[in-house]
């Protein structure tokens, strides 16, 4: 391989790593920021309808994710006429009851690792463990309004860093530490994420009430299945 492949070969693998910080972020973001008038702005916005768009119609994706992002066009489009303020009061209420556990009796346990892993209930030990992993890797974590270590925001915010990272790498031709970084996420995902947010999903998804978050957690289980690939 000469230099000109080299090189364009280390941008393919960089533009992949952005690509997966980058959909990472977007999933995110919906587990690490309130529904307030500032989100209903965003979520209305021609970027982020476009980027849906993108989503839905992309027929290289699994269909999974095209199907989550088609769910929530749709309920941006059913609820287009819905005043801001009104918006964000049902998905307001939609996330707290998915993602906070606050009714033990209808809503699914929180999405921390502790209350779901099958090989890490030890919530103690999970998050020393965490804690050694986030502080070995270097990277300071978004301040999270003190979310739990093992909170699936902070998991995908520590995933996202991470493929920040290796597509720096990528750029200034450091293949050996993107590589490093890249092995990185695959240990993450298959001994964290990948062993408990599926079964958190498929809990979750029953129970939204909007297709915005029915949407979202169909995207974020078809990201999870699928990072490997």
């Amino acid at each position: 391989m000469d230099h000109n492949e080299t090189s364009l070969n280390m941008e393919e693998m960089a533009e992949s790593a952005r690509t997966r910080a980058s959909f990472g972020s977007f999933l995110n973001v919906h587990f690490i920021t309130l529904p307030d008038l500032g989100f209903v702005d965003k979520i209305r916005s021609a970027g982020f309808r476009a980027t849906l768009e993108s989503l839905a119609s992309d027929q290289a994706l699994p269909g999974d994710l095209s199907a989550g992002a088609s769910l929530m066009l749709q309920f941006l489009d059913d609820n287009a006429d819905v005043a801001a303020a009104e918006l964000s009061n049902v998905l307001g209420k939609d996330r707290t009851y998915l993602y906070r556990g606050v009714n033990p009796k209808d809503s699914p346990p929180p999405p921390c690792e502790a209350v779901w892993s099958r090989s890490r209930p030890n919530v103690i030990e999970l998050l020393q463990e965490l804690t050694g992993i986030y502080r070995e890797s270097g990277l300071a974590l978004a301040e999270n309004a003190g979310e739990r270590l093992d909170y699936i925001g902070v998991e995908m915010d520590y995933m996202h860093r991470l493929a920040e990272k290796e597509a720096e790498a990528w750029q200034r031709g450091d293949e050996e530490a993107a590589e490093e970084l890249l092995k990185q996420q695959e240990v993450f995902h298959s001994v964290h994420l990948g062993e408990w947010v599926p079964l958190f999903v498929k809990k979750a998804l029953p129970a939204a009430k909007t297709d915005f978050y029915r949407g979202h957690l169909t995207m974020v289980l078809a990201w999870v299945n699928g990072f490997v690939e």
